[in-house]
């Protein structure tokens, strides 16, 4: 269900986002960026392949998306809301991709729950930066998914995960 949901999430950026390129990589083969190099015998670990990547016209990398299947809703396993491993993932992505001396914006995407953390507390006060490279902001994004989607035309609510996205990219630059 994840992948259907990264795939879900790409395919109403593609759409909403015109002008800018919207690549799914999960399925990709390449590996753009690693975490560690190694100067002696040049080796890499740690591949970094996000799940959405958006790049301009210059093919210049402007935002990471993550689309997450999962409650932002506090329970036993996860008191917080949204996990300390997604916050690692996104913030290396962050680290790695765009220029590094300028600005990048990632989203974290999950479903809409009204009762979650993204809904209540993280995503109205939107936007969030790295402590240690305030230009790499976070935008924490709850998509609602309507069951009659029209096949020819975005819906109402993923007008908004695009309207909102669009908004983020254009702020503050």
């Amino acid at each position: 269900m994840a992948e259907i949901w990264e795939l879900y999430v790409a395919t109403v950026l593609q759409t909403g986002l015109p002008g800018l390129t919207v690549e799914h990589t999960g399925r990709a083969r390449t590996h753009q960026y690693w975490l560690l190099g190694n100067d002696i015998d040049s080796a890499v670990e740690g591949s970094l392949r996000p799940d959405i990547v958006i790049t301009d016209h210059r093919k210049d990398c402007v935002a990471i998306v993550d689309a997450k299947y999962k409650t932002t809703r506090p329970n036993e396993y996860n008191r917080r809301g949204v996990r300390a491993e997604d916050l690692y993932q996104i913030t290396a992505y962050l680290s790695a991709f765009g220029s590094h001396d300028g600005g990048l914006d990632g989203f974290l995407i999950y479903p809409e729950d009204e009762k979650g953390i993204v809904a209540r507390r993280l995503g109205p006060r939107n936007a969030w930066h790295l402590t240690a490279a305030p230009a790499r902001r976070l935008w924490f994004v709850s998509a609602e998914v309507e069951r009659h989607a029209d096949q020819t035309a975005l819906t109402a609510s993923e007008r908004r995960l695009s309207a909102a996205v669009r908004a983020a990219l254009v702020a503050d630059r």
